[in-house]
């Protein structure tokens, strides 16, 4: 059974209005709850000492869930209390407070202190359990060291690839000119490599064979290059000049032809030209003979040289020039591979080798069409069979050539990405050939830590049940003599002991009974710890409850305090589920880093929370929210309260002085501790510090007047305290970190750095 939340807290003290947000996560495991006095860490640990003792002490109304095996049951505090009210089945919960102290320590019964009782006795059987479970402890001893050594031999075979893997990248790169392969380790390798298995690709999707792996290095070993013009080259079309030139060499045409001309292409040609001359000039006698033009051989010539025949010489010419400008046109000039990228220089001879064959075929083709129709237009009364076949389409070669060519400019625009990324591929190639033995040696250990943590939890298991059976079976210690024991390794002293009596206890001091109005705070607290603690090991208390532990270190100096962090952490470390509340920042801390050493070794499931409590025009209103990623991570209290005054300085005002409330005493308890380790001479911190000549006097006049007027508690509301002043507030805060950065700009800096670190945690 454990409590997963607080639904909700209305008019319970400063809790007016609480509901549990639905973006706080629920409680966990191990649950850490920090807030300064007065923000409501008593009131919870009251909620949950109502439920403990199934009585409403106090007026208010709360609502919590809680979860089991099963489902979630819910618990209101209008039922507690009631005859008909039961609490859940295996609920248990203790609740360590100021009002258990109260009840069960210092107002005892006739001033005795009631009783822990603990049960054990001898037995034969008992006997023979541990002879039987101190060789199964033996056995699982020697078990243990085979596995740690065989653990050890596959680490040290890990480590060698490793070192192996780093040599083999740095020797392959360290002459290239990213300088991190020149400090290229074993730890680099294994970042790399791990990042390739959380990748999840196979070893083939990484490799690269020799002539790719050339390419590479010719990538990141070439010096930047300047771009090219990309040509425009359009390949002729010669399936259309084909089906054209068959066409005309097939056709003939129709004349009322004369023989001698028919026949005789020298004569046909002089006779053509002759008629062309005569008939432009309108000669009426022969201009070779000089006798007139008979009529009748006029129109005879004419019948020869008709418009068909006129049409088809003309098309024939025109077809012919046009393949001779296709021809003109497939002069390509190649830029020479000296100036083209040196990873692409293969692919570009191999393309222009391509280019330069399909522009010699197109030519040679489109020369054997122009000679036929160049013999067609000589006889165009003939008919000519063309034999050659259509030269395969170069286009696909073509496309290849100019895509180089723009991929060589892309290389060079980009340079700098394309060598690293050509780094980085050489890198993974080289990786991936120790990946399966990396994954194979990396399982082996993964089995080996299961087996041995198995082995180590069976022998502590079986440690524990020994000494378990041995106490109940050799004796017998009262509760009394074990809490004596704790007091002399606590206090440090045996000047206090408790004493049994009759059904109780009562306190001595050196060997005499004492008043418990005797005792310090300290000793009180102390006692009442301790107390606390050991009941957590009654016979009626099971090992799996819940514990609760609000401020434990009331009054106590810093060396009581880390003992009590070490009895707590010692008796609830079998607790189901453990709630500490404290102001206490140093003890906070403590907790928090043991919280965080069980979730990192042991997967206990933490949450850490804070209580605030802000006043509005009429009351102070506390509300429970999850920790603040500064007390979370940093090991001050300081950064978080100089986060509070940032966000106060960058936020806009939001024209409720409700909201700042609170920020004087921030502020003050900021600049105390800035100051108290700036000026450790000083005795009043903020009046002898607040005069340095570094920042505007005014200003630090206006900040000092601030903070005496809101940071104390009996200010506010006083009658000369005008709250209206708190309107301030923002520009106050603005001139609290001008100040700081004036006095010590880098410290100021670094915080920054730490808040922006944290914020983009929280994003």
């Amino acid at each position: 059974m454990k409590i997963i939340k607080i639904n909700k807290i209305n008019n319970c003290r400063t809790f007016v209005d609480f509901a549990w947000p639905s973006s706080l996560q629920l409680f966990a495991d191990y649950n850490l709850i920090y807030g300064w006095n007065g923000t409501g860490k008593t009131t919870i640990a009251d909620i949950l000492r109502d439920i403990e003792r199934n009585k409403k002490s106090f007026s208010g109304n709360f609502e919590i869930t809680l979860q089991n095996g099963v489902g979630k049951e819910v618990i209101k505090s209008d039922t507690l209390g009631s005859a008909n009210t039961y609490l859940p089945d295996g609920l248990q919960i203790r609740i360590f407070n100021r009002t258990y102290i109260e009840e069960n320590i210092f107002a005892t019964n006739n001033g005795q202190i009631n009783p822990i009782f603990f049960l054990g006795e001898e037995n034969v059987e008992k006997q023979k359990l541990v002879e039987t479970k101190t060789i199964e402890h033996k056995e699982a001893e020697k078990n243990l060291d085979a596995l740690s050594t065989e653990k050890d031999a596959k680490n040290n075979q890990l480590e060698k690839l490793r070192t192996t893997g780093a040599k083999a990248i740095k020797d392959a790169l360290i002459i290239s000119s990213d300088n991190r392969y020149k400090n290229y380790n074993k730890n680099t390798f294994s970042d790399k490599i791990g990042e390739m298995v959380v990748g999840g690709k196979s070893t083939a999707d990484y490799t690269k064979n020799d002539i790719e792996l050339t390419e590479l290095r010719q990538c990141f070993d070439s010096s930047p290059k300047e771009t090219l013009s990309i040509p425009t080259i359009t390949l002729p079309d010669l399936d259309s000049l084909y089906k054209s030139t068959i066409s005309y060499l097939d056709k003939t045409v129709i004349t009322a032809a004369i023989d001698s001309l028919k026949n005789n292409e020298i004569l046909s040609t002089w006779v053509k030209q002759g008629l062309d001359i005569h008939q432009h000039k309108g000669y009426k006698d022969c201009q070779f003979c000089d006798q007139p033009l008979p009529e009748a051989r006029i129109e005879s010539i004419k019948g020869h040289f008709n418009d068909e025949y006129n049409c088809m010489i003309a098309d024939i010419t025109a077809l012919i020039e046009k393949i001779n400008n296709c021809i003109s046109e497939l002069s390509i000039s190649f830029p020479s591979k000296v100036i083209i990228c040196d990873h692409l220089n293969n692919s570009y001879v191999t393309a222009c080798s391509d280019v330069q064959a399909v522009v010699e075929t197109y030519s040679i083709f489109l020369s054997k069409l122009r000679e036929s129709l160049q013999q067609k237009n000589s006889k165009p009364f003939q008919s000519f069979v063309f034999n050659e076949l259509v030269p395969e389409n170069g286009a696909a070669k073509l496309e290849e050539y100019i895509n180089i060519l723009n991929k060589h400019n892309s290389d060079c625009q980009k340079h700098s990405t394309i060598t690293q990324e050509a780094r980085k591929t050489y890198e993974e190639s080289i990786v991936a050939g120790y990946l399966e033995e990396y994954k194979k040696f990396k399982q082996q250990i993964k089995d080996a830590e299961a087996s041995i943590l198995k082995t180590t939890e069976n022998i502590k298991k079986l440690t524990e049940e020994i000494r378990k059976i041995e106490k109940e079976i050799k004796e017998h210690h009262k509760a009394a003599e074990q809490i004596n024991a704790d007091l002399l390794s606590y206090l440090g002293h045996e000047e206090l002991k408790f004493v049994s009596k009759e059904n109780g206890y009562i306190i001595h001091r050196f060997e005499k009974p004492t008043s418990i109005k005797e005792l310090s705070e300290g000793e009180k607290t102390a006692i009442a710890l301790l107390y606390f603690l050991k009941t957590l090991e009654d016979k009626s208390f099971m090992s799996n409850g819940i514990v609760v532990i609000d401020d434990p270190v009331c009054s106590m100096d810093d060396s009581s305090l880390f003992h009590a962090f070490a009895y707590i952490k010692e008796k609830t470390k079998n607790a189901k589920q453990l709630f500490i509340l404290t102001h206490n920042f140093t003890f906070f801390r403590l907790v928090r880093r043991y919280f965080k050493s069980l979730e990192r070794y042991k997967s206990k499931k933490i949450s850490f929370y804070q209580t605030q409590c802000i006043k509005s025009s009429t009351r102070r209103i506390s509300k429970i929210k999850k920790l603040d990623k500064l007390l979370e991570d940093y090991e001050s209290e300081y950064h978080y309260l100089f986060q509070i005054i940032c966000n106060t300085a960058e936020q806009e005002d939001s024209g409720n002085l409700a909201d700042y409330y609170y920020i004087p005493n921030v502020a003050r308890r900021v600049l105390e501790s800035f100051f108290a380790f700036k000026n450790p001479h000083c005795q009043n911190l903020l009046r002898d510090s607040l005069t340095t000549d570094k920042f505007d006097l005014v200003k630090q006049q206006r900040i000092l007047e601030f903070l005496h007027a809101h940071s104390h508690e009996d200010n506010i509301g006083a009658p000369e305290h005008d709250a209206s002043i708190l309107s301030e507030t923002k520009e106050v805060m603005i001139a609290i970190l001008d100040l700081i950065k004036a006095v010590d700009k880098d410290h100021f800096e670094g915080m920054e750095q730490c808040i922006k670190k944290a914020n983009q945690s929280r994003s």
